[in-house]
């Protein structure tokens, strides 16, 4: 069960859901490492600023939507 901390890969969750793809094509996609995604799922640690853009970019949603 996720924590309240990891909600902002819940939204990413839904977003990749959405968008039919996977955390392997988002990394390829934008260039980040695929561990540091499933970190992210797995509670490990969060993205910086930086990815979080990318992926806010990607699907075209506000960065807000990870930072809250």
């Amino acid at each position: 069960m996720r924590n309240k901390e990891n909600n902002s890969y819940i939204k990413f969750e839904e977003l990749l859901k959405e968008n039919k793809m996977n955390i392997p094509e988002v990394a390829k996609i934008l260039n980040i490492p695929i561990m540091s995604l499933y970190d992210w799922k797995n509670g490990k640690s969060r993205p910086k600023l930086e990815k979080l853009l990318k992926i806010a970019k990607l699907f075209n949603v506000d960065v807000s939507e990870f930072t809250e």
